[in-house]
């Protein structure tokens, strides 16, 4: 279609835009199966043709749009289909159905034709063609049309655009386990032009890749510690990588489908070396050299760096020199025998590695024996040295001496060690006791503290002897007072006084010394206390209480040191009985007397056991007739012309039963 040198040939992107071109100008489109073709203009006062298998539209100004094939397509189902201006949408094969049954054909030499095959030419006004078909109203710019209309007037549907796949790439470092959810799985670079759901429909990613086919989220396993490839990402070093790849297919709701390629790529990282521990034999004070690569020669570095190793903890029990090679000397302390052990951690250039044990272990072997110097006397060959022994102990606590530890210093050049022959001085601030099993016991005098000792004879197997002192040093203990709980009885509504030294006739001070004096005190929840630092004190319970009362008290040492007793008192109940007073009322002959509540009862008590105040029963009076009721109140109406005195009586009674008896007399 490049008969003239004002025209151009471009093609059409999915959904893309046409617009009208410059005067005189011929653009020819090469459509594509199923397009939507967006026109940027009125299609009033345009006119349509189609010549051949083209669909050509000329405009007023001369300039000619030309859509390649636009026919062919028809006929196979696939013809592109156009959106106005106004977002409706008009499918290419209802578009040239109407165009060749609604329209003259104009063919080469004047005569109707068919208008297939190029025979002829379809031409009639755009505007006026359109505006005469049935089409859908406003769509989505974004949506996809199909249709399988015959006409004009046939009902029209969006046809379905396929999805577009992008190709994905992704990065983690080994021994990550990373999954890239939705939001930036398969689907977060994919889209679909009418906005439809995405899947993954064929996908066959490696072992250690798993793909979520409704959402594209993705989980990559590197991990370099379990699994088949474990070993494979462990072995990568820094700056090393390995890369999968494999295609997935992802479809729409319609069944649409493309086809994109995934790049996964798993970065090494520098893996620590590992340390193992090692285990060497020497003998007493005999050092042990290990050359390189000594403690390195077991350990291992997965990247095959080389290693080297550095101290983490000496030895306890020996001295070490240390080298980065993993060569040592290992010299230990004189005659010591066992185990001892060093740490050390190996580095791979980037890394440390664990913490590794080197373990040494010192076999005994038999000493010379060593002999001491003895000054003794230089003109006796025979003679006995005992060396001085001392021992501690703190106050009030007795010492038991081992008769073999005080010898094990003392030495016989004949018979190795002398035995033990007596004590020959005796303490001066304790008693010495042989307890016949070879042990002594020391007891110092009660609070004593400072030094103490005694003299011990041994003796050879010729009878010579010598002497030596034990010292002994008594530790002093802060020795606290001793305020000891004590408990008094008394009855109900009854004070107890006690005289010194009161409560401080059980208590002691103790050894650091001081006076014995009472320095404060808590008071009594249901009594009154006066308590004297002498221990003296007198006590008063509340009025009616009976039952358990306490109050503490302190006692201190000359340093400051305290002790605190409790002292408890049990307040006996008494039982007490109710108080009715004798009443007396005064009336006239022939005149009854009413006394209202509380009557008889005003000047009556109930008492310490509690109950009701009431009348319980009463008798009657001799010249007259009574009305007693159990509040008291009362009336009393004399004999008719009867004067004097008379009287009666009345009882109350308490909670437990105790009662009392007043007698009323009326004048």
């Amino acid at each position: 279609m490049n008969e003239t040198t004002n025209q151009t040939t471009q093609d059409i992107e999915s959904q893309a835009m046409v617009s009208i071109p410059d005067p005189g100008q011929t653009t020819s489109m090469e459509v594509q199966p199923g397009q939507v073709i967006q026109l940027g203009f009125d299609v009033n006062d345009q006119t349509l043709v189609l010549s051949g298998e083209d669909l050509r539209i000329e405009f007023a100004n001369g300039a000619v749009l030309i859509f390649e094939d636009f026919a062919t397509l028809a006929d196979e189902g696939t013809a592109p289909a156009f959106m106005l201006t106004d977002g409706s949408v008009i499918p290419g094969d209802v578009l040239l159905t109407a165009l060749t049954e609604e329209v003259d054909i104009e063919t080469a030499a004047g005569e109707a034709g068919t208008g297939s095959g190029g025979s002829g030419e379809y031409r009639y006004d755009m505007g006026d063609l359109i505006n005469g078909l049935g089409r859908t109203g406003p769509q989505d710019p974004d949506g996809l049309l199909s249709s399988g209309a015959n006409g004009p007037e046939d009902e029209l549907a969006t046809p379905n655009l396929p999805p577009t796949a992008t190709d994905d790439f992704y990065v983690i470092s080994e021994g990550q386990v990373v999954t890239f959810d939705a939001d930036q799985g398969l689907f977060a670079n994919d889209n679909d032009p009418d906005g439809e759901i995405l899947s993954v429909s064929e996908v066959e990613p490696p072992a250690n890749i798993s793909i979520n086919p409704l959402d594209g989220a993705i989980t990559i396993n590197a991990d370099d510690t379990t699994g088949d490839l474990a070993a494979t990402f462990d072995a990568l070093d820094d700056g090393e990588s390995i890369s999968y790849q494999f295609p997935y297919t992802v479809v729409d709701e319609d069944g649409a489908t493309d086809e994109a390629m995934v790049t996964v790529v798993v970065e090494g990282v520098n893996d620590p070396p590992v340390a193992i521990d090692d285990a060497y034999t020497t003998n007493e004070d005999t050092p042990i050299t290990i050359p390189a690569e000594g403690i390195l020669a077991n350990d291992f570095d997965v990247e095959d760096d080389p290693l080297s190793s550095m101290l983490v903890d000496g030895p306890e029990f020996g001295t070490l020199a240390f080298n980065e090679d993993g060569s040592f000397t290992y010299s230990p302390n004189e005659n010591f025998f066992g185990t001892d052990s060093f740490t050390y951690i190996a580095n791979d250039g980037d890394a440390d590695s664990n913490v590794a044990t080197v373990t040494i272990n010192v076999l005994p072997v038999n000493d010379a024996p060593v002999a001491i110097d003895d000054p003794g006397d230089p003109n006796d060959p025979n003679s006995v040295n005992a060396d001085p022994d001392a021992f501690t102990t703190p106050e009030d606590t007795p010492l038991v001496i081992s008769i073999a530890n005080i010898l094990s210093n003392d030495i016989d050049i004949e018979d190795g060690t002398p035995n033990f022959d007596g004590i020959t001085v005796t303490t001066n601030n304790g008693t010495l006791v042989n307890n016949g099993d070879g042990t002594l016991t020391y007891t110092p005098d009660p609070d004593y503290n400072g030094g103490d000792s005694f003299v011990y004879q041994v003796v050879d197997s010729e009878g010579l002897t010598a002497t030596a002192t034990v010292a002994i040093t008594v530790l002093p203990v802060d020795d606290v007072p001793d305020a000891i709980d004590d408990g008094f009885t008394i009855n109900e509504d009854t004070s107890l006084t006690i005289p010194l030294p009161g409560v401080l006739a059980n208590d002691s001070i103790g050894g650091d010394g001081g006076t014995l004096a009472v320095v404060t005190n808590t008071n009594p929840a249901n009594g009154s206390l006066t308590l004297n630092p002498d221990g003296s004190f007198s006590y008063t319970p509340n009025s009616g209480f009976n039952g358990t009362d306490s109050f503490t008290y302190s006692i201190q040492d000359i340093d400051g040191d305290k002790d605190t007793a409790t002292v408890t008192i049990n307040v006996l109940p008494v039982d007490e009985a109710p108080d009715a007073i004798d009443d007396s009322y005064n009336t006239d002959e022939d005149t009854p007397l009413t006394i209202p509540v509380p009557g008889v009862l005003t000047n009556d008590s109930i008492g310490g056991d509690g109950g009701t105040l009431a009348v319980v029963d009463h008798t009657d009076p001799s010249n007259g007739a009574l009305s007693l009721n159990a509040d008291g109140s009362f009336t009393y109406t004399p004999d008719e012309g009867w004067s004097g005195t008379d009287s009666f009586t009345y009882t109350i009674e308490d909670i437990d039963g105790d009662q009392d008896t007043a007698t009323v007399t009326i004048n």
